[in-house]
């Protein structure tokens, strides 16, 4: 049965800070045990902050709240399995899991439903042994170390050029989602936006995957890479783009 080593970090941005508006990331990690198998399960969204989109801060919230609720039941109900249908059947259970969240959030708040209100991105991924199924809206980073190499799957939308990006609260979320499978998954990184915007380039991304795996392949270094991936995601959003940051590292381990 595989194991997981993994640390991560939210950080709120100096750019919210500043307006005293709280941060607009979430992150949901939750270790599965089913059939004697163990899943690692990673959501991350970025709730988009602007005015229009001003429970965006809830909407992440509940965002990866539904992403491990989907991802669980799926593994619970197909096991292994589940990984050959998440293409299939992920983006439609979360968006429906996601709206009547925040359709219930509406209601105790007394206000008309709008999920513009709630906007925000996600990035999910399962990790089962080696193999890792990736889910994801928006603009999310995603780095993945395969064999002796670090692919970037994802470091930006073509939107982003133009401040837009696809979001959970359109329409057809649905159609806009991306999906990647990796069987010979060593590790991988994911992170909103406030760190991709934070570098010189988005090659620096396998640099920093290559930093945190290393930490969290050695029993000496572990416990420290919490700190690790927390100075980094501080330095972003105070120094960088001063962005809400999150970050996510993980890896098996036998």
């Amino acid at each position: 049965m595989a194991e997981f080593s993994y640390g991560s970090a939210r950080v709120t941005g100096m750019s919210h800070r500043n307006v005293n508006q709280p941060c607009q990331d979430s992150i949901n990690l939750k270790v599965i045990d089913a059939d004697k198998d163990k899943y690692l399960v990673m959501a991350v969204a970025d709730g988009h902050g602007h005015r229009q989109h001003d429970l965006s801060a809830t909407g992440s919230k509940l965002a990866t709240a539904s992403a491990v609720e989907v991802a669980e039941f799926g593994i619970r109900k197909y096991g292994n399995a589940y990984l050959d249908r998440f293409n299939e059947t992920f983006a439609n259970d979360v968006c429906h899991s996601w709206s009547q969240r925040i359709l219930e959030d509406s209601m105790i708040r007394g206000i008309q439903f709008d999920p513009v209100r709630y906007g925000t991105t996600l990035t999910t991924a399962i990790m089962y042994g080696n193999t890792i199924v990736i889910g994801k809206i928006g603009d999310g980073s995603v780095v993945v170390k395969t064999g002796n190499d670090s692919i970037v799957l994802w470091a930006e939308d073509e939107e982003i050029r133009s401040n837009r990006t696809s979001s959970l609260c359109q329409i057809d979320a649905i159609t806009r989602f991306e999906f990647e499978r990796i069987d010979d998954c060593g590790g991988v990184l994911l992170a909103t936006d406030g760190l991709v915007n934070s570098l010189p380039s988005f090659k620096n991304l396998e640099t920093i995957l290559e930093y945190f795996l290393c930490q969290l392949s050695s029993s000496a270094l572990s416990t420290g890479v919490e700190h690790a991936i927390w100075g980094l995601a501080e330095q972003c959003a105070v120094g960088g783009a001063c962005d809400d940051t999150t970050i996510v590292a993980a890896m098996p381990i036998k």
